[in-house]
């Protein structure tokens, strides 16, 4: 019988160059004694047997051989060796055969890779699109828990989800040799930052090291690293900005005058808004470039127009004297939210537009009534005159308090408001005259009439 077994000094590792011990116990098993030589038949070792002690082998008796063997570049490549031994002797002139007997090694768990990732730069958080990360990438041929580990002959790729094809960390022609047990193995790549990764707030990716252990075996094995995650902190500035400007003649304007603006809503930060709108009161419906609420990635741009008439309440919220108070200044805001859904901050914008200045006036006419051109007016004392007082807001503020007196009339006869260019009648004022108007000649009497500005700060005008 043979026995076949790997002796000490074993290996710690497989690979090229270390040396194999083997032992080889022949045992006669027979019921005769063998004395031809005993020899050992080993399909890679050159085995030794020492001679037969006391020149044979009795029933029951064993002697050992040994042989050596060096681990070669194709048996990294099968990722174990197996050899094969018998033994031979001879009785009576026929030959004597042992069963074959075999050693593998190594026996065990086949190696492992192991993965560490760390972005080397920058030292501070990216903040723009186009900015580049380098990550370093070390792997290591891990020996397993049970058996010696292996060198791991082929090249070593690395899967990183942010790389769209896998990155050659190492290959055993440029790198001199295959990766020994428990040896390690630096690699970089550089990542271009992108718009994605600014509006997810962080850079994270996740890789995994991979290579083939025992290539020319029947049965390959894949190795594969746990995955390892690096995470880079992004500086996040979402910002929204707004513009407003007046595309309209820059003349003063007046009631009926239209107004027209372009607002600019831009994206001036770096991370993607989404609700982009503008809203402005007093111009109502705005036409927009694209159909708002929209998403703007950043140096984007929302324009919209709109148009806006002056109103009466427009000149009367003027201060009366004051030309600084003559313009139209309504305010827009701006709104968006960040990639989170967050709302950012409100952006405001005025334009101011020159109005005429206030200037209020206020006439009266007087006349007989109801025959204006009577002649003579009136020909004997105690004769009755009725005058109508015609009252016109013939300036361009709303007129209050509008109230008019009659020099020889008492009362006061009260009119109440007046718009621009608006005209009343309503006043009439009746006087009997007297015996000296007669003697004079006439009736000198004098109409008077006072209003108060829609500027509440304004003193009346007469």
């Amino acid at each position: 019988g043979l026995v076949k077994t790997i002796v000490a000094p074993v290996p710690s590792i497989f690979a090229s160059g270390q040396v194999l011990n083997y032992a080889y116990t022949v045992t006669n098993t027979g019921n005769v004694t063998l004395t031809t030589a005993v020899t050992v038949d080993d399909n890679l070792a050159t085995v030794i047997c020492p001679a037969l002690p006391g020149g044979d082998l009795i029933p029951g008796e064993s002697l050992t051989c040994t042989a050596n063997y060096t681990i070669t570049g194709n048996d990294e490549l099968l990722g174990r060796t197996t050899n094969v031994a018998t033994a031979r002797s001879a009785f009576g002139g026929d030959p004597v055969l042992s069963p074959t007997a075999d050693a593998t090694f190594p026996v065990g768990q086949p190696p492992a890779l192991s993965l560490q990732k760390e972005a080397i730069a920058p030292s501070t958080p990216v903040s723009a699109v186009g900015e580049t990360i380098t990550y370093r990438y070390t792997i290591t041929n891990v020996p397993p828990t049970a058996g010696p580990g292996a060198a791991l002959t082929e090249i070593i790729e690395i899967f990183d989800d942010k790389f769209a094809n896998p990155i050659l960390c190492r290959d055993p022609a440029l790198a001199g040799g295959s990766l020994l047990t428990t040896q390690c193995h630096s690699c970089e790549e550089i990542y271009t930052v992108t718009q994605d990764d600014l509006d997810a707030g962080e850079v994270v990716n996740e890789a995994t090291a991979r290579t083939v252990f025992a290539p020319l075996s029947s049965t390959p094995i894949t190795l594969a690293s746990l995955p390892a995650t690096e995470t880079v902190p992004v500086t996040e500035t979402p910002l929204l900005s707004l513009a407003k400007s007046i595309t309209s003649s820059a003349a003063a304007k007046t009631v009926g005058e239209v107004i027209t603006y372009e607002l600019v809503a831009t994206n001036v930060g770096n991370q993607t808004l989404s609700n982009v709108n503008i809203a402005d009161p007093l111009l109502g419906a705005l036409t927009c470039n694209l159909s708002a609420p929209v998403t703007l990635l950043p140096t984007q741009d929302l324009i919209c127009t709109g148009s806006y008439t002056v109103r009466q309440a427009d000149i009367d919220a003027q201060t009366v004297g004051d030309v600084a108070t003559a313009v139209r200044d309504n305010r827009a805001t701006g709104s968006a939210n960040d990639p989170d859904g967050v709302a950012v901050a409100q952006p405001t914008a005025d334009a101011a537009q020159t109005l005429v200045a206030a200037a209020p006036v206020l006439t009266l006419s007087k006349a007989l009534f109801p025959d204006p051109l009577a002649s003579p007016a009136f020909t004997a004392a105690g004769a009755s005159l009725t005058y109508r007082i015609t009252v016109e807001n013939a300036g361009n503020m709303t007129l209050t308090g509008v109230a008019v007196t009659d020099s020889l009339v008492p009362g006061t006869c009260v009119v109440g408001a007046l718009s621009p260019g608006e005209t009343d009648t309503s006043c009439t004022f009746t006087y009997t005259a007297t015996q000296a108007d007669l003697d004079a000649g006439q009736i000198l009497n004098t109409v008077t009439g006072v209003a108060t500005p829609n500027d509440p700060s304004a003193s009346p005008i007469t």
